[in-house]
């Protein structure tokens, strides 16, 4: 088995349990999500777990969480990018990051 391989089963490894609330794999989604948060410059999230840390983070998160990808959101000059925060942003559970969110899908 190829590296690439591995790191698709390692991604859809941590992608189910976080999806499944596993209290580890969320903790540490949160942990990571907080390291660049304190560091925006350097994002220590492994690329290929960005979307199951970002949702993870922002479903489990608050404002605080939300309004940091939203600011990432804002300046990305990638389409694929940009389409892919407003996924993760639509992960919010709180009913006023959703109302956030709504604003956000009708400006774009």
């Amino acid at each position: 088995m190829n590296m690439d391989n591995l790191s698709l089963i390692r991604s859809d490894l941590v992608s189910l349990a976080c999806e499944y609330g596993l209290p580890e794999c969320i903790q540490d989604s949160k942990v990571l999500f907080n390291k660049w948060m304190e560091n925006a410059k350097n994002n220590p999230i492994d690329p290929i777990l960005h979307s199951t840390v970002y949702c993870t983070a922002v479903a489990e998160g608050d404002e605080e969480e939300w309004n940091f990808v939203y600011e990432k959101y804002k300046v990305a000059t990638v389409v694929d990018f940009s389409v892919f925060v407003q996924k993760v942003l639509g992960y919010s559970a709180g009913m006023e990051v959703e109302h956030l969110h709504l604003k956000v899908s009708s400006v774009v």
